[in-house]
């Protein structure tokens, strides 16, 4: 699979509404146990998604149990700047990119490519449609990053992926996320491996400039359990589907 580059011609389709029909959607941290280290993978999902409600083509759907895993998340340094100038003021007008609702998505590989699981993070100050404004990084990665709980997990070992479901992606009628099958959306936000890896779209095709995604692996050994993720989680690729 390969990742559209962000350029003038798919997220103006994506303004149009016509480019899918698919739905979407700090660094002293201390904890018990570290959920595990991050895997960069690819911004698209094929296809044959399965979610919790949806088996689809791929790997079944796995129960997720009561847990506690604590961390903390910023949008990565240049974050919107992937988007090339012309439609950057449309599509971060009152902030509708940087204003999103949390997932985190549990997969059986590194690419995400197969989802068995999803939830919705806990976070504080939240509006009544889950929404929130995150903060951006700063040059050195540091700033006013958002504490986050999530509640769900699988037990065994799996890749996490958090999730931003933005508010772009519901007004573009682009759906909200539901369950892995229309988790990530056209114009939502996924997990980085470091602040500093997005770029400036200059051409406006310039597809280098939006980073790869990220996953994390995580072991839940039973229900109950709790964890920290020390590090904090870096939002900053912003995934777009340009199969259809």
């Amino acid at each position: 699979m390969t990742r559209s580059p962000l350029s003038v011609t798919t997220l103006a389709c994506l303004l149009a509404l016509a480019c899918s029909p698919k739905g979407g959607g700090g660094d002293d941290d201390t904890g018990t146990e570290d959920t595990g280290t991050e895997s960069d993978t690819d911004t698209d999902v094929d296809g044959d998604d399965t979610g919790t409600d949806d088996t689809g083509g791929g790997d079944p759907p796995v129960d997720l149990v009561s847990v506690e895993i604590s961390g903390s998340v910023l949008l990565g340094t240049n974050y919107g700047n992937q988007i090339y100038s012309v439609l950057k003021s449309t599509l971060t007008a009152g902030s509708a990119m940087g204003r999103m609702a949390l997932f985190a998505r549990y997969c059986t590989d590194a690419e995400c490519n197969n989802p068995v699981g999803l939830t919705e993070l806990v976070v504080d100050g939240v509006d009544d449609d889950g929404l929130y404004v995150y903060s951006t990084a700063s040059t050195s990665g540091s700033g006013f990053d958002k504490e986050f709980t999530i509640t769900e997990a699988p037990v065994g070992t799996y890749y996490m992926q958090i999730v931003g479901d933005t508010e772009f992606s519901r007004d573009a009628g682009k759906g909200s996320c539901t369950d892995t099958s229309n988790c990530p959306g056209d114009s939502d936000v996924l997990q980085i491996a470091s602040f500093d890896l997005i770029g400036t779209n200059i051409s406006g095709d310039t597809p280098e400039a939006n980073p790869p995604s990220a996953t994390m692996e995580i072991t839940i050994s039973a229900e109950g359990e709790v964890q920290v993720i020390d590090d904090v989680v870096y939002l900053g690729s912003i995934y777009f589907d340009g199969a259809e």
